[in-house]
């Protein structure tokens, strides 16, 4: 109820919900916060920074003595293509307007519809997820749901 109240009110002040807990008005989007939830790569510099590079998770030390000493320990972890479809997927549905479906066949090229078609195939009937103009998308209603609906995708 709060949520739907935030919902109403906010945009009644002009303002759209893009992302599960981001509202903007159309156009001032956060660039920054679209690229994790888009899954595009992203350079992370300095003390506890991240990066995302295709399969690649770089994290950089966060102890900041270690740090001004120049001793910034790098750590990287690579995942494996069927790791990273899934985060693409999970951090898109964050997203109101979902994963594109084209740009998911692009980058993997394998269709999402495909590799989780039991899962999707389930949630469009329970019309928790919905697909439009080749997107893959929660509804207003079922995107408070998103960590339960991606339990089925793992």
């Amino acid at each position: 109820l709060i949520n739907q109240i935030i919902d109403e009110k906010l945009e009644s002040l002009g303002f759209m919900k893009y992302e599960i807990s981001n509202y903007s008005k159309k156009g001032f989007e956060s660039l920054h916060n679209l690229t994790y939830w888009q899954y595009d790569n992203y350079y992370g510099i300095g003390l506890g920074a991240s990066s995302k590079i295709d399969n690649c998770i770089i994290e950089h030390n966060r102890n900041l003595n270690a740090y001004l000493r120049r001793q910034n320990t790098i750590t990287k972890m690579i995942n494996s293509k069927e790791e990273t479809m899934f985060n693409h997927l999970m951090m898109s549905l964050r997203l109101v307007k979902g994963l594109d479906l084209k740009e998911f066949e692009k980058r993997y090229g394998l269709r999402a519809v495909d590799v989780y078609q039991t899962a999707i195939d389930k949630h469009l009937k329970m019309k928790t997820l919905v697909i439009e103009n080749d997107y893959l998308h929660a509804t207003s209603e079922s995107i408070k749901l998103l960590n339960e609906i991606l339990i089925d995708f793992l």
